[in-house]
């Protein structure tokens, strides 16, 4: 049971870590419309949104200096790769370098999960998790909107355009019946 918990809150800060980089302009305030409105559907005390603030801004740091790392990396074994004959020592600590460094990002989840646990009951627990899954599929939703790119598969067209393979019939992310525990911008029924 203990592990089981783990590995959902685990996921959960995974969906934490949002789709947009923290150098976007819009990234503090998507985190705190999301921190806000988690604060409400939890129920959460100052305690624990405080927690809750201080677990995503960790991971954020974590997963900024990582990313950074990687990019070196990766930048790396392009290099290498482009080298006659290709430096397989290179690349090997290259790669070696990635793997270490999604190791440690997976172990900051691993503790920052480990510290919610102690501050969440399981109730609010299971909501974190299945809140975060509701808020970042919207954000994607609205963001494949706002390009204007086709729908995924599973998604629903925006207002205006017409099913494509793979897409839901529906009236897209557009307005429509809101959670009221998620705020109104957030349809219900979104896994």
């Amino acid at each position: 049971m203990i592990r089981r918990t783990m590995s959902i809150l685990t996921l959960a800060l995974c969906a934490t870590a949002g789709p947009l980089p923290a150098q976007h302009p819009g990234f503090d305030r998507l985190q705190e419309l999301r921190l806000e409105r988690l604060r409400h559907a939890l129920e959460l005390d100052e305690d624990q949104t405080q927690a809750i603030e201080a677990s995503m801004e960790a991971m954020h740091e974590a997963e900024r200096n990582a990313h950074e790392r990687e990019r070196t990396a990766i930048e790396r074994i392009r290099a290498a790769l482009r080298d006659e004959p290709v430096d397989q020592e290179a690349i090997r600590q290259s790669l070696d370098t990635l793997e270490r460094e999604r190791e440690g990002v997976a172990r900051v989840r691993r503790e920052q999960a480990e510290r919610l646990k102690q501050r969440l009951t399981p109730e609010q627990q299971a909501k974190f998790l299945f809140f975060n899954r509701q808020f970042d599929q919207r954000l994607r939703e609205l963001m494949a909107q706002r390009r204007g790119a086709g729908a995924g598969p599973g998604m629903r067209p925006g207002p205006g355009m017409r099913p494509g393979p793979g897409m839901r019939p529906g009236p897209g992310v557009g307005p429509g019946p809101r959670d009221p525990a998620l705020g109104p911008d957030v349809p219900p029924g979104r896994p």
